[in-house]
């Protein structure tokens, strides 16, 4: 479908109103930048990028003695240059090595003094040795030229299912069943502002420094500029200029569009967000706005004030290993959400797409080895018995996505490996990253998130439903006569998801960036329905038993349909909430159309207590909200 040039920029302000989501593939969030937890030089060697001596970075004095290319191969294994660079340096996000043109005075002068983004590491980081090592590994690989290939084609969006019989049908969203009958079809039409849509194909932006999909990058020419550094001057003229302060506020304190002062995104996230696309939203290339534009953009919008913190008592015992183990469970989920949902839009045959999946399996083995080895740490450094549990719980099913990963990479056909990845996406995100927040709520590592729900006017809707993660068992509440909600005491962790829903209005999401103490200000503007969108639709709702003890151990259970297919609705969006509680229960599915969860009540007390069901789909459409009471004799 054609767009205006106006549109398309316009297109362009949507993007910036995604994060990891993620993403889930993010999210945008409304506080200071997380930091990334502490790793040593082999967990945290930045991305080289291919460049010629200049003035500007003198040799480096590092010795002359050839490195040995064996020992340079196991550094490179064992470190996550490859997740950047490739396993075999052929070039992903990062720019090709393998045969690199550098020398090593160049190589080790980058490291050194830092270039662009990339921080500058001294050699208490890592030493000239091992750098030397790296090095002649690199050059025994073969010249730069060879075996560069160009960068994959996304799949374009269509407004009608692919038919011609050599195309491989889009995967379903978010199931261990094979991918079978016709997917949802794409489109190219531009998507109401969203903060997080989750459609069928799409996966939410990744948290601080994931990588993009991998694509093989030719050796940039032997004039390659050094980027700039970002500015955040240039970045608030840039602003300026664009429509981007029409939704998001002249300072970026949100409005139509969400705050993004402040924010929590990292570039990548900013970047993969503008260069992939989500949902309804179409990519926009480099030609439409720059990576260097982009750069400034995001550091003005992080040289904004951040929410003003407020103290809280902080635990008596460390709590970092706790927050690293949070860090990299969500760093697994993204890569198991990548694994599932981008090699239909990377690759354009079955072997290319089982290479995507591959990839970012082995990536997620990576991350997730980085869970045990942090969570294990936690395990001996927290006293509480209730936290070492939900940590215990956090391995068990790490290693099941170790397993589901492992096989997948072992896998000669993409559907077998797509079934493999999908099914790690459900545990991670129904499972291991709810109880992952749960021990950091539970630890005492907490803040406060203050929500406004509007509409695309700014006009609050009172009586909109809000959800953040917080716990295993999500927090449900609804708005009050202003739109707002107060949540307090919820897990402080970056990338926080909180959600806000009402009947006939897409959904949105944003991700607070909350640090301990802090209190975090956020808007979420609900649209009305797209014109011509189908909703899902709920159905029979029950509590089963209807009466009973305010202890009772009980079944909710709805039917929940989708006009785009069971695989279009979000799994882990199908809720009975009550405000009055503060809790939303995830409903699993049972078959048939059928979500159910049994649960014991809360000691709930004499009298009628009202819970609302509901469902959202991968389009962001929520159903028609449907209250059953429960009385309590």
């Amino acid at each position: 479908m054609q767009k205006s040039k106006k549109n398309e920029i316009i297109g362009l302000v949507w993007a910036f109103c995604y994060s990891l989501v993620v993403f889930v593939l993010v999210s945008c969030a409304a506080s200071a930048t997380p930091a990334v937890p502490t790793t040593s030089a082999k967990e945290a060697l930045p991305a080289l990028t291919e460049m010629q001596a200049s003035t500007a970075m003198p040799p480096t004095a590092v010795g002359s003695e050839l490195g040995d290319a064996a020992a340079g191969a196991q550094i490179w294994a064992d470190a996550p240059c490859k997740n950047c660079h490739g396993a075999e340096a052929q070039g992903q996000t990062a720019p090709r090595l393998a045969g690199t043109g550098l020398s090593l005075e160049q190589m080790v002068a980058t490291v050194r003094q830092g270039r662009g983004r990339m921080p500058a590491f001294d050699e208490s980081r890592i030493g000239d040795e091992e750098l030397r090592h790296i090095y002649a590994w690199l050059q025994s690989l073969g010249s730069v030229a060879a075996d560069v290939q160009p960068e994959a084609t996304i799949v374009p969006s269509t407004n009608t299912p692919q038919s011609a019989p050599s195309e491989t049908p889009l995967p379903p969203i978010a199931t261990g069943l094979p991918p079978t009958g016709t997917p949802p079809p794409l489109t190219d039409t531009l998507a109401p502002l969203s903060v997080t849509p989750a459609p069928p194909t799409q996966t939410p932006i990744p948290p601080t420094d994931t990588p993009l999909p991998p694509t093989a990058t030719p050796a940039p020419p032997t004039n390659t500029p050094v980027p700039p550094k970002p500015n955040p001057s240039l970045g608030e003229g840039l602003w300026v200029q664009a429509p981007c302060r029409n939704c998001h506020g002249t300072n970026a304190e949100g409005g139509v569009g969400p705050r993004l002062a402040g924010t929590g995104l990292s570039y990548d996230q900013l970047r993969a967000t503008v260069r992939l696309g989500r949902g309804q939203m179409p990519a926009f290339s480099a030609a439409r706005i720059s990576d260097e534009e982009l750069l400034h953009i995001h550091a003005w919008l992080q040289s904004l004030a951040p929410p003003s913190p407020t103290p809280i008592a902080r635990p008596a015992y460390p709590t970092q290993a706790l927050l690293d183990t949070w860090y990299f469970v969500n760093e697994m989920r993204i890569r198991a959400d990548f694994a599932k949902d981008l090699p239909v839009r990377i690759a354009q045959d079955e072997a290319g797409r089982l290479k995507v999946v591959q990839d970012y399996a082995g990536d997620g083995l990576d991350q997730a080895n980085r869970v045990l080895s942090h969570a294990n740490r936690a395990l001996g450094e927290i006293p509480n018995e209730q936290i070492k549990e939900i940590l215990r719980q956090v391995i068990g099913e790490t290693q099941q996505v170790v397993n589901l990963f492992q096989q997948a990479r072992a896998q000669n056909n993409y559907g077998a490996a797509w079934n493999l990845v999908a099914e790690a996406v459900r545990i991670c995100r129904l499972d291991t990253l709810p109880w992952a927040t749960q021990a950091v709520r539970d630890a005492g590592v907490v803040g406060t998130v203050r929500i406004q729900v509007v509409d695309q006017a700014g006009r609050p809707i009172p009586g909109a439903f809000v959800t953040v993660l917080t716990a295993h068992t999500p927090l449900g509440v609804r708005a009050d006569s202003n739109g707002r909600v107060t949540l307090v005491n919820v897990a402080a962790v970056p990338a926080l998801p909180a959600k806000a829903y009402a009947e006939g209005r897409v959904y949105h999401e944003i991700n607070v960036n909350l640090s301990a103490g802090a209190t975090v200000d956020g808007r979420i503007a609900l649209p009305p329905l797209p014109r011509g969108g189908l909703a899902p639709a709920v159905a029979n709702p029950i509590i089963q038993p209807p009466v009973g003890a305010g202890d009772a151990v009980v079944t909710f259970a709805i039917t929940a349909t989708d006009p785009q297919g069971r695989l279009d609705l979000a799994e882990d969006q199908i809720f009975a909430l009550n405000p009055n509680l503060g809790l939303a229960q995830v409903l699993r599915y049972v078959g048939n159309d059928r979500y159910q969860a049994q649960v014991r009540l809360p000691g709930l007390a004499r009298g009628l207590h009202t819970w609302y069901f509901f469902a959202v789909d991968h389009e962001c459409h929520t159903s028609n909200i449907v209250p059953v009471s429960y009385r309590v004799q």
